[in-house]
């Protein structure tokens, strides 16, 4: 997927972020796990959160989406820290592996928000893969 390094939006403060469009594969190389967006209501939680609470809110709503645990949880945190951060700036494209015991899960987080520049579309991420 894409891994662009320009700043986007900052997390958290005023730039609300208006979707996340969500690609996740399980043992990469494999076709992805029914790709999603986070709903209206989701988006509308993140954006009332703050801080690690957001990234770890985007992770347990990936874990529910694919039946994954509290494990997938803490890897995705830890392998989210160095990008998603309160008070930084980051990226609109975010890829990372995420380790849960012998299975590695590759997630895709495709970020749209004020001021982030225009990203390709999911249908077009998925191609790319």
């Amino acid at each position: 997927m894409m891994a662009g390094l320009s700043p986007a939006l900052a997390i958290g403060g005023d730039d609300p972020i208006s979707g996340i469009d969500i690609i996740i594969k399980k043992n990469p190389g494999s076709k992805p796990i029914n790709p999603y967006s986070l709903t209206g209501s989701e988006i509308k939680m993140l954006n009332g959160l703050k801080g690690a609470d957001r990234p770890a809110f985007v992770l347990k709503t990936v874990a529910k989406h694919i039946g994954a645990g509290d494990k997938f949880v803490t890897s995705g945190m830890k392998a989210l820290g160095d990008i998603w951060c309160g008070p930084c700036k980051m990226v609109n494209d975010i890829s990372v592996k995420v380790p849960v015991g012998k299975t590695t899960y590759m997630l895709d987080l495709h970020i749209h928000g004020k001021g982030a520049e225009k990203s390709k579309s999911l249908g077009d991420a998925m191609k790319r893969d």
